[in-house]
């Protein structure tokens, strides 16, 4: 459990993380060297028009690219199943894939290049599907070929793209399981991996596209740069507006807090409905942000009649309670809760936050929850006024620690730094030694806030302070985000 609990628990959207390592972008394709049809195969893949491309790509002439996205839609369609026993029944197709590689007559960079993605892709279905052991034993395999293969041919580009990858996971991984990576013999170096994809990015080749979608998910999701990984994600939305690409960007800008932009791409008029059911969830999520509770159920309660996995379904549902208790219907949103209790599984970390709320049975004062939801959307105005509806003397120890953290966010989002420093110390200061998730993400924000003004010594003292707090909601992330900033510090 170790790997999947750190590496696939990092963020409530880590599926969308998952989604970097192997729905690639290669759109720029074009400008290399060309390939029939693979322009279009690569655009019916990107829209999820999965039976199409593989018929696009059941034509000659084979080619290194053309294998690729073969390979990439084979793990794609089982990823994306979100079904353990589909998963089972296909994971043969990773040793039929590398048999059929061995009898294609692709150059040795290609076809060492090719063997170590298609053991990264099986890797990251390996830890969905929690075959962790043998998931560890193809992400050291699939290290070694890549690092062999800048080695042999440092001028080959797209092996640094997987090399660099694996060296900022490693990188984060918590160091007291370090001995696992040894173990496997295993390196992480985060700087070092950021200026491997990096270099493919700025190559500007076949490659490039999607070492920066990988870098914008990683800053965004793993490496406490939101703002980075949205102007990467705008980028790259220019340039190709596919499914894939737009949900992601609609993900990475409602992490920056852009919400309102996020609608945007989620809502915009279509011939045809989005294929993936996350859409009404983001739907729902900036619907409750604005407020709009309605219609927020109204898209959750969609999302639950499409979604044929798992994933979100215990999220989904318990949001929907809260929109009913929002609107003050406690026995509809009781009815809801309960529901929530049973269904789905609480495998990340929007499912565990759902768990971990109905098993406390803890329910915030109506205008806090108001308040989280329009500050995480940025809908600041609106926020202003919610925070400036409540009264903290009437609040509980519980809802007046959320409310000191939450008045400590909105400062922070809208740039009031020295008054968000103070709030997010009476946050901690409230919560003492009680296992809520305010005060160690207080901690966290502190730790940034002292890094981005340059004290160190500062920020170093409120990382190790999140040590003393355990079995809070958000946990994992909030651990391996000051890990990253820890790292950060000690490399200067």
């Amino acid at each position: 459990m170790i790997l999947k609990h750190y590496i696939l628990k990092a963020n409530r959207n880590v599926r969308l993380f998952l989604l970097a390592v192997f729905l690639s972008l290669f759109s720029g394709w074009a400008s290399g060297q060309p390939v029939p049809d693979l322009t279009i195969a690569w655009q019916q893949f990107l829209n999820l028009e999965f039976d199409s491309c593989r018929q696009t790509l059941n034509k000659p002439p084979a080619h290194p690219h053309r294998f690729y996205l073969h390979a990439l839609l084979d793990a794609a369609e089982v990823f994306l199943a979100d079904d353990g026993q589909f998963y089972k029944t296909h994971k043969n197709r990773e040793a039929e894939l590398l048999d059929e590689l061995k009898a294609r007559a692709f150059s040795s960079q290609y076809e060492t290049f090719l063997r170590s993605e298609i053991k990264l892709q099986w890797a990251v279905l390996k830890m969905k599907y929690s075959d962790e052991f043998s998931a560890f034993w193809s992400l050291k395999q699939a290290y070694k070929l890549a690092t062999a293969n800048t080695e042999e041919h440092p001028g080959f580009s797209p092996s640094y793209k997987t090399q660099g990858l694996l060296h900022v996971l490693y990188g984060i991984f918590p160091y007291k399981y370090q001995w696992v990576l040894t173990l496997f013999g295993l390196e992480g170096d985060v700087n070092r991996g950021l200026s491997e994809l990096n270099k493919v990015y700025e190559n500007n080749g076949i490659f490039s596209l999607e070492s920066g979608m990988t870098i914008a998910l990683l800053s965004a999701y793993l490496l406490n740069d939101a703002e980075k990984g949205a102007k990467l994600m705008h980028e790259i939305y220019d340039k190709n507006r596919g499914e894939l690409v737009s949900y992601a960007y609609a993900s990475v800008l409602m992490k920056n807090s852009r919400s309102a932009n996020a609608w945007d791409i989620v809502n915009t008029p279509r011939e045809r409905p989005w294929k993936l059911p996350y859409f009404e969830y983001l739907k729902g999520e900036i619907l409750l942000q604005k407020g709009d509770t309605n219609e927020a159920t109204r898209h959750f309660l969609q999302f639950i009649k499409l979604q044929n996995g798992q994933n979100l379904i215990k999220d989904a549902y318990y949001k929907t309670g809260l929109c009913y208790y929002l609107n003050g219907d406690m026995s509809t949103a009781q009815t809801y809760f309960e529901t929530a209790k049973q269904k789905g599984r609480a495998k990340n970390e929007a499912d565990k936050y759902a768990q971990n709320s109905l098993e406390s049975g803890i329910l915030s004062d109506r205008n806090l929850y108001r308040l989280r939801f329009a500050t995480d959307g940025g809908f600041y105005e609106k926020a202003w006024q919610i925070q400036k509806e409540i009264d903290p003397t009437l609040l509980d120890r519980h809802d007046r620690c959320e409310y000191h953290y939450r008045t400590a966010r909105l400062l922070h989002k809208t740039g009031k730094i020295n008054e968000a420093v103070k709030w997010y110390r009476q946050a901690v200061e409230e919560q003492n030694a009680e296992h809520w998730y305010f005060a160690p993400n207080s901690a966290l924000q502190l730790a940034l806030l002292y890094r981005d003004e340059g004290n160190n010594e500062k920020s170093m003292e409120w990382l190790k302070r999140i040590d003393d707090y355990k079995g809070y909601p958000y946990e994992s992330s909030i651990r391996q985000k000051a890990k990253s900033i820890m790292g950060e510090l000690q490399s200067h």
